[in-house]
This record gives C-alpha cells, structure tokens and sequence, in this order.
C-alpha cells in the first residue's frame, strides 16, 4: 500500500490562503471587490457570484493615452513612455504631477528618478519646474454574460467570468479577408527556376496563365476557359496574387460566362499586403493544359467535385505547373472563427487597447466552433479554439446554429453548453448599437456550411448572412475573467 501525496497549485494556494484569511479575521467573504486583481480573485475563489450577476455592467477603460506638459521656466517640454510610465505610476490617477526643487525631481513628495517613469525632457530644470501627466482612456461598458459558463484552457483553473461589449467596437470590420489564388513561395521559385535571393527574388514579370475548369457554383461551366494576365512589376517572395471575379456568385439563368471574368482584373500584393499593380485578364489561346507550355503558373480553379476528374495533376511536371482548388474562399474569405483576420485581430491589436490591469487578468477559453467551407470538398468539421477575447455563437445568443451542439465551450470531450449565455436567455432583444447610437450589425463566430458566409445579427436583432470578407459588420467583442 502506498500513500501518494498531491500538492495543490499556486491557484489552489492562493484560494486557500485568502478564504483562510477571512475566516481569521472574521469577515466571512471577500470584501466587495474594486480593482480588476480582485475580481480576478473573487472569481479564482468561485466567490465572484457573490458581487455580480447576469446582466450587470462593469466598466472598461481602452485606448490609453499618457502625455506630458510642463511649467516653469527651465524645461521647455518632456515626453513619456506611457508603458514605463503605468508600470511605475499605476492607473490609480489621471493625473500625476512631478516637481523639480533645484536639484532633484519629487513625485508625491518623495524624490524620484524621471527615467524610471519613462518620462524625458528637453532643457536644463531649475526650481519650480513642473511636469504634468495626463492619463485618458475611453470607458465602454461591458455586460456580464455569466459566471463558469466557459471553460479555461487552462484545467488547473476552475472559474470564468464572461463579459461582453454592451455596444459595439466603433470599427467596422471584415470577417476575414479573401483567399488569394496564389503566394509566391520560396519552394515555387526553387520549382519554377526563379530567383530566391536579391532585389530580384519572387515571381518576375511575364505571362501567366489561369485554368478555369467547372470554377463556378454548382459546376457550372459557362465560365470555363483559359485565361492570361501579363504582369510587369516582381512579385517578392511572400506576395501573392487576387482576381476581383473569379468565384463570385450570380443568379439568373445563364449566369456564368467568360465575360465575367474579362472584366475582373488580377491584382498583385506584396508580402504586407501593399498593392504592386492591376493587371487586364484575357482570354489565352488554348485548346488544353499542355497547349500553354512550360514555365508559367497554372491555377486550375474547381469549385465542386474532384481534382482529378478534370486534370491529374501526376501528368505535369512540378516545374511547369501548379494547382489551386478554387473554392469561394478566394471571392468572399474564410468564413470559419478559427482561420478568420477578426479573431486575429480581436486577440491582437484589439487586446492592446484594453487596460493594462484588465488585460493581465484575462484567460484562455476553449470552444469549438464550425469551420463552414464547402462540405463537398473539405468536408464539414467542427474547429477547437483557445482565446483571451472571442464573439458569440448562434448558440451563445439562443439562436438555432447550423449544426446544434457542435459549437461552444469544450472540455477536450463534449461541448459542456449547448444553451445560450445567461445573459442572453433573460434578454429577448439582440440589438446593439454604436457608440454613436446608430443599430448596429455585428458578426457571430458562426459560419454557415458554403458560399463563404457568416452569420451576423442584423440591426433589428435578428440573424442575417452575409460575406465574410465584407468591411461592413461591427465586432462586440467577449472577454474572458479568471
């Protein structure tokens, strides 16, 4: 018989050493908690319910800024580095004034060093100088969605607290962005014999070609044909290649034709996206693949059905030829949470702005989420995801999902809620608004299974579909406490 001893983590410690320190002083609970730390440990202690519910709002400051101004009649201006600044300081104020008495800087009556506080300044101080900090921040409201309704990545750690944006945030964003038909790589210009190294390196200019092979809806086949584009700038190694319409939806009998694709122009792209040129398409004079030649990129666009039932790729040397699958991903973008430019940017740039203290109390959640696509190509297949910051599901706002009980919290096994937030079940309306009060449509993280789309809510507070890759919808981004 042997006796294995478990000792509880850092979290567990630090539970058990506050609720113990209550208990010997007799308080019982936690006080009511003021700072984001706090609340971060109200909700680590599974107490958070004690001082939050459902529908209550808490306050959040984004977008910082600290700046300097100065008084006297030595310095003539000073600059600060709001995060050396904050770090030393703390956001207890809005203001902080530091002054010079003739031979050194005091802050709050103790004698400080300007450099630890990231701020600098020009001219020689004499007494009586002053320097003024500012700090500004806009303050959004957030909505408490529930308590534990989500589940950490993190499975040491046992509590969550979801808030959400009560509005919208004021920019207006795509879903994702469109698929390119092609990025040059190092492993194409090795293949192709091109340059890989230098001023030159990438895809030079010259003629290249495009298959279009059943490229449209349904295998539609009015569009068919090979098409050409002469490019006179270098594509750098990174960079990749657009078409405006090629893969675009139309209705109507006799829909799809060559002329649709003329009229689109091939745009090329450096590796950060700035536009190099537009590029006129045209119809090539070919009968078949092999009729093109060798050294030029074939893109075989198929929206629907095999690869093989229309070329075999084993027939053409590397060298000579790639393929591309088209699929609407590369008219309307990816429409699936996982691969989306808006849960990138949410966890990146979005996650910058919030406040410092706020931003260090966030965890991962894990969910699974529908990927969308085309299901006869990729097949339909549902996407695990771990996030600071993330959007409601169809299912999270009470809405019927595509697929119900293939989105939401994951706990490695089952999707552990397959009803909607707290919050929104008690709230029939889903309209929000912009902080200019105008109604607002608002993405979900929920992709329909083709043509590209995600459903948003609208501005009446019901669902909608629309493009991924369309710059119209706003985001209300969920943050995540524990």
């Amino acid at each position: 018989m042997s006796l294995d001893i478990v000792f509880p983590n850092a979290e567990q410690m630090d539970t058990q050493n506050a609720i113990l320190a209550r208990i010997a002083n007799k308080l019982g609970a936690f006080e009511t908690p003021t700072t984001w730390a706090a609340i971060q440990a109200a909700v680590r202690a599974g107490l958070i319910g004690q001082f939050v519910s459902p529908g209550d709002q808490l306050e959040v400051q984004m977008n910082e800024v600290v700046s300097a101004s100065v008084s006297g009649e030595g310095i003539t201006s000073a600059a600060v580095d709001k995060d050396t600044f904050l770090a030393a300081a703390g956001t207890q104020h809005d203001r902080y004034v530091f002054t010079f008495g003739g031979s050194t800087w005091s802050y709050r009556g103790e004698p400080v060093r300007l450099a630890d506080f990231g701020v600098s300044t020009t001219g020689t101080a004499v007494d009586g100088d002053t320097i003024f900090v500012t700090r500004t921040a806009d303050i959004y409201d957030f909505d408490v969605l529930g308590i534990d309704e989500d589940v950490p990545a993190d499975p040491m750690q046992k509590h969550v607290l979801t808030i959400q944006m009560h509005g919208v945030w004021p920019t207006a964003i795509a879903f994702s962005k469109r698929r390119p038909l092609f990025v040059v790589t190092e492993q194409m210009c090795e293949d192709m014999g091109w340059e890989t190294t230098g001023d030159n390196a990438g895809m030079p200019p010259g003629t290249y070609h495009i298959v279009l092979c059943c490229g449209a809806y349904n295998g539609e086949t009015g569009e068919d044909g090979f098409y050409a584009f002469t490019t006179n700038e270098y594509v750098p190694i990174g960079g990749s290649v657009y078409h405006t319409t090629i893969g675009q939806y139309h209705s109507g009998q006799n829909a799809y034709k060559v002329a649709n694709i003329t009229a689109g122009k091939f745009k090329t792209y450096t590796a950060d996206s700035s536009l190099i040129e537009t590029c006129n398409t045209s119809t090539a004079e070919a009968e078949t693949v092999d009729d093109i030649g060798a050294g030029v990129v074939v893109c075989l666009a198929v929206c629907t059905g095999s690869l093989e039932v229309y070329w075999d790729p084993a027939s053409f040397t590397p060298a000579s030829y790639y393929f591309v699958v088209f699929t609407p991903e590369h008219a309307y973008g990816r429409n699936c949470w996982a691969d989306s430019v808006l849960r990138e940017y949410l966890n990146g740039d979005f996650l910058e702005t919030l406040d410092p203290e706020l931003r260090s109390v966030l965890c991962r959640v894990q969910s699974l989420y529908t990927e969308g696509g085309w299901s006869d190509l990729d097949g339909y297949e549902p996407r695990i995801c771990e996030d600071y910051v993330t959007l409601c599901t169809l299912t999270d706002l009470g809405f019927t999902a595509p697929h119900p009980g293939s989105e939401g919290p994951w706990n490695g096994q089952n999707v552990v809620r397959t009803s909607p937030y707290t919050y929104w079940s008690l709230l029939g309306n889903k309209q929000k608004f912009t902080p200019e009060g105008v109604p607002a449509q608002w993405w979900t993280a929920t992709a329909r299974d083709d043509y590209g789309s995600t459903y948003y809510v609208d501005e009446a507070g019901f669902t909608a579909l629309r493009k991924a890759n369309v710059t119209y919808g706003f985001a209300s981004p969920v943050l995540h406490i524990g």
